[in-house]
């Protein structure tokens, strides 16, 4: 559930219009800014929910979202075109350090409550 809200926040604040329109912006510190923890819970909170699913493969399970996160990100990146506003390259980056992070943060958790030990 939370998960399909993150999806959902991102995809709109993806596709708002750009600068040209009307419409008002998000400075662009603020706007890079976002990438990361956006994409961090997004990935952390779909790793969660698919580690609740039946597929016994924990590698599949984590390479399959990481690999669904970064089509998601690489793919709105690419639609912003068509509201008046760019693909970055900048972008790009931070959405992987963000997906990099809630992947490691996921992991870490998940390998301490395997071991018996709670996180924290």
């Amino acid at each position: 559930m939370i998960a399909t809200i993150i999806v959902a926040a991102i995809i709109v604040g993806s596709l708002l219009p750009g600068a040209s329109s009307s419409m008002p912006t998000l400075p662009p510190m603020l706007n890079n800014g976002i990438h990361v923890p956006a994409y961090a819970l997004l990935t952390y909170c779909v790793l969660a929910a698919a580690a609740a699913s039946r597929c016994p493969r924990r590698r599949i399970r984590i390479a399959g979202t990481i690999a669904a996160v970064s089509i998601l990100a690489g793919s709105l990146e690419l639609v912003q075109e068509t509201v008046g506003r760019s693909a970055s390259l900048v972008d790009m980056l931070l959405n992987a350090l963000g997906i990099a992070i809630g992947s490691v943060a996921w992991i870490a958790g998940s390998h301490r409550l395997s071991n018996g030990r709670r996180p924290g």
